[in-house]
């Protein structure tokens, strides 16, 4: 018993030790190099992250890029301790997280994985703060990789534009005008002397900042720190070659034609540096402008004028003065005009009059709710930290909640008549071919002219109403997740998208809420509700404050229990879904994804293309989805997974009014299909695209096999992680921007597949790479392999499950497929027991190298074999 206490005396105590996740702690080394720490024992795992305050405010004009090139030759390339993707390789083997990302003002780099491997992280990040290596022909060959990844945003519409645009913003080359991945005239340009100078001159310890979150004791923690990173010797920073540049004065207007269905602008407006007393009441005021469905300008010009399709707007903070936001839209090609002049009006009604209270109100609400959403979350955490000290300040992020209660309406309009002035901005529209309308550019700086001057444990229990409730205790969480899912997907109904219209509609409106008085109680609540349909269900999440269950759960019921199916909100929900269904046809990713969907499961309710939802949605009324609703929405097809503090009792209470939706849903047959016999080559031309993106597939064994489990482990293997063998097809062989393996979660007939993204002058050299590699994997995997991903999938499973939403989706998608509440503890058995001969066995039963599935789109050939 002395031994039992003493032991529960020692964990209150470290328990009552850990940080505040609202209270980082700032350390300053004295070589500069800041530290944060933030502790939190709830998971075994840490998060460091890392940035170096360097971006293009380094680069003189001819070496623009080469900040993220760098960081592609630390992520990938390697240090002289680990080189070549070995930090990758680690990291997926621990089953961690490896990533790094560049801005205009820093250069990130995020390692997460468990806690006892806390050494081995900061070891990894000292070697690529301090011992990147960049050889000769690593150094060559990553260029292509940085190439591919330059033409993938190219091939998207809106990346294009948002790429493009900042060229034409300026007088002048400055560093805000230019995309931060460079050209391919400037990244080709660098060598490994000029690299590596700018790497030893900006890379220095009070150059940088190390955010550290998750499992650990601070002092223990800044020992180890202090041991490892004091050594380095501080130097002088060369002074930014940054200097304050505006953009062109007036009005300016940039069209061009492209390969598009539709029309694309974006509006840039300068606006102010982060660290300053304007950025908080300009976050704010994005979110009134533009933050969701309820946003002033969507509410305007989408669902009341339907000028635009969509509407987002920028909040990107700079360290330095003068750089842009962008406000873009997207719509038919004669409503460009009309649509930028309402925008202005909009706008303009905002300088004069302000921003009502109530809706000051709402929008900071809506705020804080993501940012408590961050807060549980340690990698945003340790990531939300680092970014904002390079950008001047952690607070920015440490002290978000305080710093936004503070904001006035008198705040918003002060910097709304600051930078939302009509007769300054820019604009850049891209057109279908021959549609630019005429007097584009006049009529744009016409009606500006006029204006101017005028977000533990399961316990599975049977309701009496036949739902499921799916509960895991959280104790002490700061939020709390329902996840309802609904065996009402798309493959359900008669009519492709069916499934997902209902969803939708279902989190718009209800009996009781009409749609603004809807988002207006989810707002006053600090509540986010979503829908998202799969195809063999469609799930409703609701994220909620603790201490709100009763409210929460009456909410949840309200929604599946009492839609509203109103006429109007269909058009208008109609009309975002063929908007979102057009829009990815003009991307050869989405489009390759859905000619592979429809090509394996043609003829079955899996095989609704998206042609056939576009065809389907156009018929389809408010009728049809009630009657939907009544046919699938029946309490025995439903399960309601939550994590939070909330009892089983008080959940199984709230939940009892499910039972209004009684009867049987409508039984589903099974889907069967036919062995792939030969190669089945399915090609689809996309005009003035510079890729190919193309899968290869074949069938994967049943969900409920053990040989799924076992597939699992090989797909990762193969080319599940950067540590798998597909990946060496990027890293040493330069063939592609992304290789990746991976499956669907089909209930019937699931998938497994090789996705790549590539040039297309490097299509045949990439297929004969993908068969001689899958030529080689009739031979196995080796043990070391295997048991590298053996503990790859385990430790993933910690990481993907960090937040209470994602938990609260996997425990419903489980339920979905057919599993009890134990299946985390079958998935570790499995695992645990499996052989390198069963593993190599599935691998040769899936992965028939003559018989499979291959569809491209983009930039494609005719030949599935070289």
């Amino acid at each position: 018993m002395k031994i039992l206490l003493s032991l529960l005396a020692l964990l209150a105590t470290v328990n009552a030790s850990a940080q505040n996740v609202r209270e980082p702690r700032l350390h300053t080394l004295d070589n500069g190099l800041r530290v944060i720490t933030v502790e939190d024992h709830s998971t075994p795992l840490v998060s460091a992250v890392w940035t170096a305050h360097v971006g293009d405010s380094a680069e003189p004009p001819d070496f623009a890029g080469n900040s993220h090139y760098l960081e592609h030759l630390l992520l990938f390339r390697g240090t002289e301790k680990y080189p070549k993707n070995q930090i990758g390789e680690w990291a997926a083997g621990r089953g961690g997280y490896f990533n790094g990302y560049t801005w205009y003002d820093y250069t990130a780099f995020v390692l997460t994985a468990s806690s006892g491997d806390l050494e081995d992280i900061l070891d990894r990040h000292e070697q690529m703060m301090f011992h990147g290596s960049f050889s000769g022909p690593d150094f060559e060959t990553e260029k292509q990789a940085v190439f591919e990844e330059l033409r993938s945003g190219q091939d998207r519409p809106d990346g294009y534009l948002w790429r493009a645009s900042p060229y034409h913003m300026y007088p002048d080359e400055t560093f805000y005008s230019r995309d931060t991945i460079g050209t391919i005239e400037t990244v080709q340009a660098a060598t490994v002397e000029r690299v590596r100078e700018y790497y030893k001159r900006y890379y220095v310890p009070n150059n940088m900042t190390l955010s550290v979150v998750g499992d650990f004791d601070t002092d223990d923690l800044m020992r180890r720190i202090e041991q490892r990173f004091g050594a380095y010797a501080g130097a002088e920073v060369p002074e930014t070659l940054y200097q304050p540049a505006s953009m062109k004065p007036g009005v300016n207007v940039v069209a061009e034609e492209r390969e598009v269905g539709k029309a694309y602008f974006l509006v840039a407006i300068e606006g102010p540096r982060a660290n300053t007393p304007e950025w908080f009441p300009y976050v704010l005021l994005t979110e009134y402008l533009a933050g969701g469905k309820t946003s002033i300008l969507y509410s305007e010009l989408v669902t009341e004028q339907k000028l635009l399709e969509d509407v987002e707007m920028s909040d990107m903070p700079r360290r330095y003065p003068g750089g842009w936001q962008g406000i873009a839209g997207n719509t038919a090609p004669e409503k460009v005009t009309p649509a930028v002049d309402a925008l202005w009006r909009q706008l303009q009604s905002v300088r004069q009059s302000g921003v009502p209270e109530k809706d000051v109100a709402f929008a900071r609400q809506r705020l804080l709710k993501r940012h408590w959403q961050k807060l549980d979350d340690l990698n945003e955490v340790a990531e939300s930290l680092a970014i904002a000290d390079a950008h001047g300040d952690y607070r920015l992020f440490a002290d978000f909640e305080d710093r936004l209660k503070t904001v006035t309406a008198a705040d918003l309009q002060v910097v709304a008549r600051k930078y939302l002035t009509p007769d300054n901005f820019f604009i850049m529209a891209l057109f279908p071919p021959g549609q630019i309308p005429e007097n584009f550019a006049a009529d744009i700086k016409t009606n500006a002219a006029q204006i101017s001057g005028a977000t533990g444990s399961i316990e599975s229990v049977k309701l009496p109403s036949g739902a499921t409730l799916l509960h895991e205790s959280r104790p002490g969480a700061s939020m709390e997740s329902y996840t309802a899912a609904i065996r009402a997907g798309k493959r359900h109904g008669h009519a492709a998208g069916l499934g997902e219209a209902v969803a939708n509609m279902l989190v718009r409106e209800t009996g009781r809420f009409p749609k603004d008085e809807l988002q207006n109680y989810l707002d006053q609540k600090g509540f986010s509700l979503e829908a998202s349909v799969g195809s063999d269900a469609a799930y409703i999440s609701l994220q909620a404050p603790t201490g709100s269950s009763k409210d929460a759960m009456a909410l949840l019921v309200e929604v599946l229990t009492h839609p509203a199916f109103s006429p109007s909100e269909w058009e208008d929900t109609r009309a975002e879904m063929l908007a979102a269904l057009e829009s990815a046809r003009d991307q050869p990713q989405p489009v390759a994804g859905d000619l592979l969907i429809k090509t394996v499961y043609a003829g079955t309710d899996y095989g609704r293309s998206d042609a056939d939802e576009l065809a389907a949605l156009k018929a389809m009324s408010a009728g049809d989805l009630k009657s939907f609703w009544e046919q699938y929405y029946k309490a025995d097809a439903i399960a309601v997974a939550y994590s939070g503090p909330a009892p089983s009792a008080e959940l199984q209470n709230g939940l009892a009014p499910l039972a209004k939706l009684d009867g049987k849903p409508p039984q589903q047959s099974a889907i069967r299909l036919p062995a792939t016999e030969g190669v089945v080559h399915v090609p689809q031309a996309m005009a003035g695209k510079t890729q190919t993106n193309l899968y290869i597939a074949w069938h994967a064994p049943a969900i409920s096999s053990d040989d799924w489990i076992l597939w699992q482990l090989a797909e990762r293997a193969i080319g599940g992680d950067l540590a798998g063998r597909l990946w060496k097809l990027r890293q040493n062989e330069g063939l592609a921007y992304a290789i990746w393996m991976f499956g669907t979660t089909h209930k019937d007939q699931p998938l497994t597949m090789i996705y790549m993204a590539t040039a297309d002058e490097k299509r045949t050299d990439a297929l004969a790479a993908i068969h001689r590699e899958i030529d080689r994997l009739q031979t196995g995997l080796t043990q070391d392999e295997l048991d590298r991903v053996k503990v790859s999938y385990l430790a993933n499973l910690n990481r993907v499950d960090r937040t209470l939403a994602r938990r609260s989706q996997r425990h419903a998608g489980w339920w979905v497929d057919g599993f009890d509440a134990h299946r985390r503890e079958q998935l570790t058995a499995v695992v645990g027991a499996a052989t390198l001969d069963e593993v190599n066995r599935v691998i040769r039963d899936v992965l028939d190298p003559d018989d499979y599935v291959f569809v491209e789109a983009g930039a494609v050939g005719h030949d599935p074999v070289p």
